[in-house]
């Protein structure tokens, strides 16, 4: 592989790696965009590279995630679970990662686990359970769009404003309305399907 190279021209020398990793990162980068996954996945797992991480010790994580994103555009899942569980278990974007992994397998326990686990990380961000509402609408699996619902209604800061009202009364309506046709469907159509998503769609995070 072409980032070889790198290992042989930095290993001894003493200097600041992270330029290194940023532009191994450029290469990852450049092929993502190229939409050739598997190119991608190894400039960015390059970048992990246990030289590395002196300088850069937080970059390790962002590698494996961005890594693993690669491999589920490549849809082998198993790589991806494989390569974000060599993340950190206390930071919300790597349970986002999971729960991206999960949704694609149809594993709903497990999808609906990693958003709690991403809702009680230090590092999160609400935002994310407005990307895995999305996620999850476009699969079709109620039970992880109603858990995601719920979170979003948890994590709403209520203040003096209307916003935020209104807000929780449609997020409230919606999860009603989302349990009833949950609790009416026939429980043989609430087997796991395999989870249908829109052409050309990306999960991109840092």
């Amino acid at each position: 592989m072409p980032y070889r190279t790198f290992y042989t021209l930095f290993s001894n020398a003493d200097v600041d790696h992270s330029p290194i990793v940023q532009l191994l990162w450029q290469y990852g980068d450049r092929h993502y965009h190229a939409k050739k996954w598997t190119e991608a996945a190894d400039w960015y797992l390059a970048g992990s590279h246990k030289l590395f991480r002196v300088n850069s010790p937080t970059a390790n994580t962002k590698c494996f995630r961005k890594a693993a994103l690669c491999y589920i555009e490549q849809r082998e899942f198993a790589q991806a679970s494989t390569v974000i569980r060599r993340c950190p278990a206390n930071e919300a974007k790597t349970h986002y990662v999971i729960f991206i992994i999960a949704v694609h397998q149809g594993l709903e326990t497990e999808a609906i686990r990693a958003v709690r686990d991403m809702v009680e990380a230090p590092d999160f961000d609400r935002n994310m359970l407005l990307l895995a509402t999305q996620i999850s609408h476009q699969s079709e699996m109620k039970g992880v769009l109603l858990s995601v619902l719920e979170a979003l209604l948890k994590t709403l800061k209520l203040d003096t404003s209307g916003e935020t009202a209104v807000e929780a009364m449609t997020l409230i309506r919606c999860i009603i309305r989302l349990a009833l046709a949950f609790l009416t469907e026939p429980s043989a159509n609430r087997s796991v399907r395999h989870p249908t998503f829109a052409a050309g769609s990306s999960h991109r995070i840092s």
